[in-house]
């Protein structure tokens, strides 16, 4: 890859030597910390810029990993010693729209996006991946008009809206399909390939 966009737009880099992050608020942090304190059964992911690591596990945790394919290591740490010494780009709770409006409410600079039913991924209200390509923009000197984006979940629909061109996977839920310009082909069928194509960015 020419550049990374990880922690949905949180944390940028290339192997050029350009970086630019944004964590989340210390505050904020502190507020998160007391609401699991509260509601000690919900399982929390804690996502560093090189360790990532849960609050503990339960059975919500293994049937959603399981179903994933283990695609993230399972360790496990006290959030409250890592926490407020490590700078943390996004927290992901297992819990539902209801309780992820709670959380959010109670914070002053976050917000919640979502790419499975199972957990949200809080991160900076300023921030997301719309932030990330502008941070890319800005380094690379290019337009907005000139970025294509490609997504498949929740969390993909601020930058597909976002990019000159936004394309939904044909696997996509209906959120990022609603926001894109153009829906290609599910992941399993060449649908990165067949949006490049139709776009005249690849040729036969």
């Amino acid at each position: 890859f020419d550049g990374v966009v990880a922690f949905n737009g949180q944390y940028c880099f290339d192997d050029t030597g350009f970086f630019a992050s944004q964590a989340l608020d210390t505050a904020d942090i502190e507020v998160i910390l007391d609401w699991l304190d509260r509601h000690p059964d919900v399982v929390c992911n804690f996502g560093e810029k090189d360790y990532v690591y849960f609050n503990q596990s339960n059975d919500l945790l293994r049937a959603t990993w399981s179903k994933l394919g283990k695609t993230a290591p399972t360790r496990f740490e006290d959030p409250r010693t890592r926490a407020l010494d490590h700078e943390t780009f996004q927290i992901s709770p297992f819990v539902g729209p209801e309780l992820e409006a709670e959380l959010v409410g109670l914070c002053s600079n976050v917000r919640g996006v979502r790419w499975h039913p199972d957990f949200t991924d809080l991160i900076p209200a300023d921030g997301g991946k719309p932030r990330g390509i502008q941070r890319f923009m800005a380094h690379y000197g290019i337009t907005r008009e000139q970025t294509m984006a490609f997504g498949d979940g929740g969390n993909d629909t601020d930058m597909l809206a976002y990019a000159g061109i936004g394309v939904a996977m044909g696997n996509a839920t209906a959120e990022p399909k609603a926001a894109a310009d153009y829906i290609t082909d599910d992941v399993d069928h060449d649908g990165v390939r067949n949006a490049l194509l139709h776009f005249r960015v690849l040729r036969d």
